[in-house]
């Protein structure tokens, strides 16, 4: 079957992926509603650096969001790994700043505490990014 990714695919579509990622593998419950409500807040401070007002930054990221959700149950495990890959490297090329890419993980770890705990699982995942981004 084939992927379909959102169109046209936006940074911050990758960025929900990875995020989407780390909520749903970090732990044995899955994606939960104080990690949706942050991963949401987090995307959302991203669009409301571009968006002309804060209803249309809200609106934006809402849909983004859900375009990424719809895209991610869609995918087997094996694709979950390769689409992974797919949004860490044009996370790193979209932000060539390091500064950016700092703020990420920082939203990373607001992700995983957001249910009160930091599983080892969601460390795991934190770093592979991490290192993936090129900040090792």
């Amino acid at each position: 079957m084939a992927i379909r990714r959102p169109e046209p695919l936006q940074f911050t579509h990758s960025l929900a992926y990875l995020y989407l990622f780390l909520a749903h593998h970090g732990d044995r419950e899955g994606l939960t509603k104080p990690e949706l409500d942050t991963l949401i807040a987090k995307v959302r401070e991203w669009n409301d650096q571009f968006a002309p007002n804060a209803r249309s930054s809200l609106e934006t990221t809402l849909q983004e969001v859900q375009q990424t959700v719809d895209y991610f149950v869609a995918l087997t495990q094996e694709e979950e790994m390769e689409e992974l890959a797919l949004h860490t490297i044009a996370l790193r090329n979209y932000l060539p700043e390091q500064r950016h890419k700092m703020a990420v993980m920082k939203d990373m770890v607001a992700i995983a505490k957001a249910d009160g705990r930091v599983t080892d699982a969601e460390k795991s995942i934190i770093a592979m990014v991490y290192q993936g981004l090129g900040l090792s």
